[in-house]
């Protein structure tokens, strides 16, 4: 019984490292597919207004309309226009009783005049994580805008990512329970699989 136990161990130990690895990957996979998805709405909003905005007439208030989103406790997209200097010039997100401002390292774009190589570069824009303040995570957008062949200002889109967070810790939890169970019913098995053929052995 004891060497069969011994025996399942070190059987059992590769299955394990590799029943983890792939549980981790897995994990960080979906993970990294749930964080990218957050994107989608932002990309789709912020192509159309930066077009918008390169037209003549157009006014960045035009844009954001009057009513406020809350940062903080929204899930709905809001967006923010900044002029050349870095300033907000109009915007519906309010973070307690102002206008966030994402790190100036954000607003350096740099736009790829190659189709082929901007498609991979998400066309200049910038898609990141941003943390305005604790506990507010934001998945953002932001990109330039142009008149008359010059730099005109930048616009972020972005939304909260508290719902996403969400999936996140459930989908750590459905993969740590799927790995345990993997990892039990592996070991079971390799053990009956010993404890027979001792038996048969003895016999």
């Amino acid at each position: 019984m004891k060497n069969s136990i011994k025996l399942a161990l070190n059987q059992f130990l590769p299955a394990a490292v590799v029943i983890t690895l792939l549980s981790g990957f897995f994990f960080l996979g979906l993970n990294q597919n749930y964080r990218s998805s957050a994107n989608d709405p932002q990309i789709q909003y912020i192509q159309g207004i930066v077009d918008y905005l390169t037209g003549a007439e157009a006014k960045p208030e035009d844009v954001t309309g009057t009513q406020k989103i809350s940062v903080e406790n929204s899930l709905d997209p809001f967006i923010i226009i900044f002029d050349t200097e870095r300033k907000s010039v109009a915007a519906n997100a309010q973070l307690k009783d102002g206008t966030p401002i994402p790190p100036e390292k954000r607003f350096e774009i740099k736009k790829d005049q190659n189709k082929f190589f901007s498609y991979f570069s998400n066309n200049g824009q910038k898609r990141f994580t941003w943390v305005p303040q604790k506990g507010v995570k934001i998945a953002a957008v932001l990109d330039s805008y142009e008149k008359d062949g010059k730099l005109a200002g930048y616009v972020l889109v972005g939304r909260n990512l508290k719902e996403i967070e969400k999936r996140t810790v459930n989908l750590g939890l459905l993969v740590t329970f799927g790995w345990l169970i993997t990892m039990v019913s592996t070991f079971t098995t390799i053990l009956m699989v010993n404890l027979r053929g001792s038996k048969k052995t003895e016999k």
